[in-house]
């Protein structure tokens, strides 16, 4: 009903007529989650905690909290508690995988993306093999990083993002068609990410096609408003048309 106020305040009346009740803390969590109030969502799992220390839910968004946080050591402790708990999906051990990455422990990294891909499907087998690439590109091996990228796509044929990257690293070997392919597969694949309407419109730009390009470029900015390189694009290209 669109009331999230008013639903938080029956959930705080309930816990104090049910101190300790974790079913209530949760909701509240998730609903503070939802209007933003992310620093008392926290503050509402790490309650949790106190009851029920071996709340999955609890665990898991604590240590997504500090992953995107640039505080990936923190959030990996967080995610090796719920493998301890018996937790063995591939999204935690892509995540287990990510936060030793960013964390600079390479030695454990990729061991964990190949023990997620063990238990994949094949959205989350695509996810982990992005997620390699982006490691083979920090270690500058892009020939393991296109690959990876290849494979990403063979599994799940609408991953924007890996689409995305593919094109970045085909423009990188001057395969300008093959690029333009896969930012155009990637657009068509999302609507909330600006990403690859940028780099469609900034190559076309680069290929004189001035119509099409401000287009992507228009539709970069509507989604990220704030993108300044779409709108310096957008303004070189209105200078060209004048």
């Amino acid at each position: 009903m669109d009331q999230p106020i008013k639903s938080l305040d029956l959930l705080a009346k309930a816990i104090n007529e049910n101190p300790g009740e974790i079913h209530y803390m949760i909701h509240q969590a998730r609903i503070e989650e939802l209007i933003s109030e992310y620093d008392r969502s926290i503050a509402l799992y790490k309650s949790c905690l106190l009851y029920d220390n071996c709340n999955f839910e609890a665990i898991a968004c604590i240590g997504s909290h500090h992953f995107y946080n640039d505080q990936p050591e923190i959030a990996l402790k967080f995610y090796k508690r719920l493998l301890e708990l018996g937790l063995n999906s591939t999204e935690l051990w892509n995540n287990i995988g990510l936060c030793a990455y960013f964390s600079g422990q390479y030695d454990i990294c990729l061991s964990c993306f190949e023990r997620g891909l063990l238990v994949a499907d094949d959205s989350g087998a695509a996810d982990i093999w992005y997620n390699i690439s982006h490691v083979a590109i920090g270690l500058g091996d892009l020939s393991l990083a296109y690959q990876a990228l290849k494979i990403a796509v063979s599994f799940n044929s609408e991953h924007f993002e890996a689409f995305n990257n593919l094109g970045i690293l085909e423009i990188r070997k001057e395969n300008f068609e093959q690029g333009k392919s896969n930012f155009l597969i990637s657009c068509k694949n999302t609507d909330y990410s600006f990403e690859p309407y940028y780099n469609y419109a900034n190559l076309r730009f680069k290929q004189g096609e001035l119509e099409e390009s401000i287009k992507f470029a228009k539709k970069a900015i509507e989604i990220f408003p704030q993108h300044f390189e779409s709108k310096e694009l957008v303004s070189k290209i209105q200078k060209e048309l004048n």
